[in-house]
């Protein structure tokens, strides 16, 4: 199921966008998503920041006053007042969101088909006992399947929980390493952090403020600490292209194309680029995982059928050679 908080951000943005792009002012627009919004919850939350906008707050100031905006929403809406291209702003989160929510719907759509046949398998395979032990006997195998592999996904399920909220450094650092998903997560994040720095950068933000901005809406740790390490060398006066090179979060091609963008200036339009061709990794990231899923579940059923059919035909042998 997909993260009901992220839908809910979804449906928010979209709607607040289509408003103010109508020349609908903001306090106008939250006025209308009080009392439209489909959540209950996101209708009191509109009312709350209607409130807050009525006593000469911006909308920025408002979001963030409520931990359910990312810091990063509010400092990035924050750069689109002040750069008078609010629409911009929240068209580009809009847009970050709708491909977070695409790419978690293709993932959970892949995942149904083998999760529906390694459950099938656990009920199939007991078939080949139900003349010896009868139905009560086949329930009973089901059962002695089932409770070890959904107790063994239970306790897998708990420790990442335990380890991402309370040991989130190592959680972080370890889920790097885990082959597609780590690539998926540095494609991901990298994405994140360059559509959001064009987004500022297009909005009259300086590189430096940009890249700390764009730092800090990366969740992982590790990914996180990699970045702010960069701002230190853009502080002290080093170019775009030294510190995303120092960061060792982007391909080389990424590199090149920055180093094209200190020739011309256009910034903006280059993390533009680099942004979609990051993009359509994580697209190919993502199929590759779907169809290779599948053929991992395969396998791993293929394996179980085999042991059990192999158990099967020794214990009938045994039996044979036992009263010969």
């Amino acid at each position: 199921m997909i993260s009901s908080k992220l839908n809910r951000l979804r449906i928010f943005y979209q709607e607040l966008f289509s408003l103010i792009e109508s020349k609908i002012t903001v306090l106008e627009s939250i006025d209308i998503l009080s009392k439209h919004l489909p959540s209950m919850k996101l209708r009191n939350m509109a009312k709350e920041i209607k409130k807050i906008i009525e006593r000469g707050n911006p909308l920025s100031e408002a979001l963030g006053q409520f931990s359910f905006f990312p810091k990063w929403h509010s400092q990035i809406i924050r750069a689109g007042e002040v750069g008078g291209n609010l629409n911009n702003v929240l068209d580009r989160i809009v847009n970050y969101l709708e491909k977070e929510y695409d790419t978690k719907r293709q993932l959970i759509t892949g995942l149904i088909y083998p999760i529906i046949l390694f459950n099938l398998a656990i009920f199939l395979i007991p078939l080949a006992n139900i003349l010896q032990g009868g139905v009560s006997g086949y329930f009973s195998d089901v059962i002695k399947i089932f409770i070890p592999i959904y107790a063994l996904i239970f306790i897998f399920v708990l420790l990442i929980k335990i380890f991402s909220t309370y040991f989130k450094p190592i959680n972080d650092c370890l889920i790097l390493f885990i082959p597609f998903l780590g690539r998926f997560i540095r494609n991901i994040h990298a994405t994140k952090f360059i559509r959001t720095l064009q987004c500022l950068c297009e909005s009259g933000v300086t590189i430096v403020q940009g890249w700390e901005v764009s730092t800090n809406s990366c969740d992982n740790w590790a990914i996180k600490k990699r970045l702010g390490k960069c701002l230190t060398s853009l502080t002290r006066g080093g170019n775009l292209q030294d510190a995303f090179e120092k960061s060792k979060l982007f391909p080389g091609k990424t590199i090149s194309m920055i180093a094209t963008t200190n020739k011309s200036g256009d910034i903006g339009a280059m993390l533009g680029r680099i942004a979609i061709f990051n993009e359509k990794q994580s697209e190919l990231i993502t199929q590759l995982f779907i169809k290779i899923f599948p053929i991992f579940i395969y396998l791993i059923v293929a394996a179980y059928i085999g042991f059990k059919v192999i158990t099967f035909y020794m214990k009938q042998f045994n039996s044979v050679f036992s009263i010969m």
